[in-house]
């Protein structure tokens, strides 16, 4: 089981290095490491998500009502 968290968490690392502002991938990250008992790195990773889910959608509101 730990061989597959240790993979996992590298091929999550590999994506965020390819998007550092993949939602997906920081989350997917932030879970696993709060998992493995590495919750201040876990925490990084959540806000990092959260951070870009906010500025997404206040893009997106931005679009929508601007015409």
């Amino acid at each position: 089981n730990g061989r597959r968290y240790d993979e996992a968490e590298r091929l999550l690392r590999r994506s965020i290095l390819l998007n550092p502002r993949s939602v997906k991938a920081n989350y997917q990250l932030g879970l696993l490491l709060a998992r493995t008992g590495r919750k201040e790195e876990a925490d990084k990773h959540a806000e990092i998500s959260a951070e870009v889910e906010r500025l997404r959608t206040r893009f997106m509101l931005v679009k929508l009502y601007s015409g």
